[in-house]
């Protein structure tokens, strides 16, 4: 059953040569095997396979292994099947069988693929009568193969752990053990090999009885006795306490200084010793005590063979120290650690809890974190610890931790739990914000940064309509956000940005839920989605967009008008108004929010909208969408009102551009000032301001068709003025100044053009107002007069 295998270097390439010829040999025998081959065929290819695959794996084929062996598992199953009622081939066949199964264990555990090796090892040792068959070479062969990946499995861990060496090698010693008593060649040095290591993974797996038991029996097979390993016996029974540390110390620095170095089975059974000692000393809750013990197991002599041990045994005995509430002894004993490991740093993070050293925890936690044999119960550990320490700043910093370990997957489950943690951190982060000694800042963004999370993993689970396993937690996070935001409005000094980013995330999570919903949400949630989506834009254009810090965000515009290279800024914030404008009329037009105060305010934040898009556009100077807006706004009804105002007072200020869009009979102007006027609201100070910037506009194009309008809005303006006479806002003497002016100046411009049907509609107008101007009857005549001569000169012509 044994083929040959490489022991160096040189032999592996000589090794990959023959695995090559192996394969190449099996295939010509393979090809020639006939359809129902006999019993001693199939013994004969199917040990070929097996040592073939087994080969290959060893040189690092295992491709081409795996698929040698799954011709040799074919095999097998035939030879299963084949009858052999004589029982002639018995002993062959469970030799065959045999050197399959330990073919495909080695294989697999070559490949890393442990559960497959187990399997293997199964098959081999579950069958007692098949064992007794074998050959006694061929069974110690076996328990060498057992003992071989148990070694492995305890020296090279990855992937396992030390329980599953210690299966590894009692199966080996179960297969072994027989065997001495047959007199078989080198049974006894295997015995002996495989009890030290067994021996060893049982002190590594913390078994510590089971350990010194191995010992036990392990010593009397040894020539020469170790007499320092049952020195140690009389110390442990002395009840003097410090006088048996004193002797041990004795013994071990007499060993040190006689050069004596301590094999592997010593080493492990002293190490055992005395974590027996310390531990019976920790469980009578003697700490101090137990802690000398532990911290005699880091004396220079072990650390040859068992490098790691002073390590275990500064940790076990800080431990102590922790519960005797020693903890400037225990931080002393635990800084002599290496701090490339997880353990130290969870002691470290102990301790500085006990010690109400809160930075320090923070830190350990993050070291903790980042070392290589990090091990996430750790986490889980520490946040009862810090939940129980009542370190809020602590519980915070494990909770981050531990949502950044969490594996994310498409199952539900670990959704589920982000979402729980999410909700723990933001609670708790919220809460310390009321600590004035907190960094305000820091924990705000902290805050909003989880908020993010939590609407990315809400988006995630829309995708994979798995929104109703945590919709629970989404209702609560899209209310806490939308509070959180609502108290940084009155309470957070600087934070625009991150108020902002706490309703538009809230908006996010309320329109995940309401899509993902089997049912109409109820108006609540719609009249929320809406008040976070107007909020959410005005405090973004309070950040982007303002950069004076006194101002508010209804001086916008005087903000923007006075500041230059902010297009890009502008563009955005025009598409942010749109989009938000988009959202609540669509919640608008479901009809679901029926409360009258619910509805006006939303028809408020779309004439407010309106508001900011024309002004925003006038910035941008996208003139052709401004009159769009403007009919936009004029349609809306008498709700409207009050925007025509707001937006006649943004359009005032490009008025003197004179852009041919103004200018139109639809124009954005005219438009809002006949509305203004057919619902008598705008003022009479106001409309007497627009009425000249639009007859300014007008009469600059000097046309007769500019002139006719321009002439109409005149006599509009003195009905006006009659109208308000003795009312409590008359039209203001200094525009009545401006129209008698402006009528007598264009009309003795028509007298000289020739023109005079225009130039007696404009005296006859500035003949009228006279009437409503200071010393207006001698104004009056005047005109008349200089009417009369200039009609006399330029008539006769």
């Amino acid at each position: 059953m044994e083929y040959f295998r490489p022991n160096t270097q040189d032999s592996g390439e000589r090794w990959a040569i023959a695995g090559g010829g192996t394969f190449t040999a099996f295939r010509l025998i393979e090809s020639g095997v006939e359809a129902k081959p006999g019993i001693e065929s199939l013994l004969h290819i199917l040990q070929l396979a097996s040592k073939t695959g087994a080969t290959l794996s060893e040189i690092g084929r295992h491709d081409v292994a795996a698929r040698v062996l799954t011709s040799a598992a074919k095999y097998e199953e035939l030879l299963r099947n084949t009858d052999d009622p004589d029982g002639v081939h018995q002993t062959a066949i469970a030799c065959g069988t045999v050197v399959y199964f330990s073919s495909r264990m080695e294989a697999a555990w070559q490949e890393k693929n442990y559960t497959v090796a187990d399997f293997m090892s199964q098959k081999i040792t579950d069958d007692d009568q098949r064992l007794t068959l074998l050959p006694l070479h061929s069974r110690q062969l076996l328990a060498s193969k057992f003992h071989r990946i148990g070694k492995s499995a305890l020296e090279l861990p990855e992937g396992t752990k030390p329980s599953d060496a210690v299966v590894w090698l009692q199966k080996a010693f179960t297969l072994a053990d027989p065997l001495e008593d047959n007199g078989a060649l080198g049974v006894a040095e295997l015995k002996i090999s495989i009890l030290q290591t067994l021996a060893k993974a049982y002190f590594v797996a913390g078994s510590y009885d089971r350990a010194e038991a191995t010992l036990e029996e392990l010593i009397p097979s040894i020539d020469a006795s170790p007499d320092h390993v049952r020195s140690m016996q009389v110390p442990a029974i002395d009840e003097d306490h410090a006088r048996a540390l004193k002797t041990v110390d004795t013994v071990f620095t007499s060993l040190c200084q006689a050069e004596v170095e301590l094999d592997t089975v010593p080493t492990t059974a002293c190490l055992t010793l005395l974590w027996q000692y310390g531990d019976r000393h920790y469980h009578a809750k003697k700490w101090l005590e137990a802690a000398d013990w532990y911290l005699a197991g880091s004396h220079k002599l072990f650390r040859l063979n068992s490098p790691t041990t002073s390590t275990k045994c500064f940790r076990k005995a800080a431990l102590c120290y922790i519960e005797q509430r020693e903890f400037a002894r225990a931080s002393t004993v635990i800084r002599r650690c290496p701090t490339n490991e997880a353990k130290t740093h969870y002691v470290i993070f102990t301790i500085a809890i006990h010690q109400g050293l809160e930075d320090e925890a923070v830190r350990a936690v993050r070291e903790m974190v980042e070392a290589p044999d990090f091990d996430r119960n750790m986490l889980l550990l520490a946040t009862q610890l810090s939940h129980q320490s009542e370190m809020k700043g602590v519980l915070l910093s494990v909770l981050e931790a531990l949502l950044k370990t969490l594996k994310l997957s498409n199952s539900g489950e670990t959704a589920v739990e982000a979402m729980t943690l999410i909700r723990c951190i933001i609670r708790l982060a919220v809460g310390l914000l009321g600590d004035p000694t907190v960094n305000r800042t820091t924990l705000i963004d902290t805050v909003v940064n989880h908020f993010r999370t939590a609407r990315i993993l809400t988006e995630a689970a829309c995708t994979q309509k798995a929104m109703s396993l945590i919709s629970k937690d989404v209702s609560w996070l899209w209310r806490t956000a939308y509070n959180c935001a609502v108290q940084g409005c009155s309470e957070w000094e600087r934070c625009e940005e991150r108020v902002a980013d706490l309703f538009d995330i809230a908006r996010g999570l309320l329109e995940a839920l309401c899509q993902a919903s089997p049912v109409e949400m109820d108006s609540e949630v719609y009249s929320h989605l809406a008040n976070a989506s107007f909020s959410a834009f005005i405090c973004y254009v309070e950040f982007h967009v303002l950069t004076n810090q006194d101002a508010t965000v209804f001086s916008t515009r005087e903000t923007i008008l006075a500041s230059t290279g902010k297009a890009e800024q502008i563009s955005a914030v025009t598409a942010e108004i749109v989009a938000c404008k988009k959202r609540i009329l669509s919640i608008m037009e479901k009809e679901i929010v029926q409360k009258d105060e619910e509805v006006l305010r939303m028809q408020y934040f779309i004439h407010t909208l309106q508001v900011f898009e024309a002004e925003f556009l006038t910035r941008a100077k996208l003139w052709e969408q401004i009159p769009p807006l403007v009919q936009e706004i004029v349609s809306s009804g008498p709700l409207a009102l009050g925007t025509y105002e707001a937006i006649a007072d943004i359009l005032r200020f490009v008025l003197p551009i004179r852009h041919p869009g103004f200018l139109t009979p639809g124009s954005p102007t005219k438009t809002l000032l006949r509305a203004s006027l057919d619902h008598n609201h705008l003022s009479v100070e106001k409309f007497s301001r627009w009425l000249r910037a639009i007859c300014t506009i007008i009469l600059a194009r000097n046309t007769p068709e500019d002139r006719a309008k321009a002439i109409g809005y005149v006599e509009q303006a003195l009905t006006v003025i009659e109208d308000n006479l003795d009312s409590d806002q008359p039209y203001p003497i200094d525009e009545r100044q401006w129209l008698l002016a402006t009528t007598y100046n264009t009309g003795t411009e028509c007298l000289h053009g020739a023109m005079l049907d225009e130039a007696k509609r404009w005296f006859e107008a500035s003949t009228l107002i006279c009437r409503f101007v200071p010393g207006g009857q001698d104004r009056a005549e005047k005109i008349s007069d200089t009417y009369t001569h200039l009609l006399s000169r330029y008539g006769s012509k």
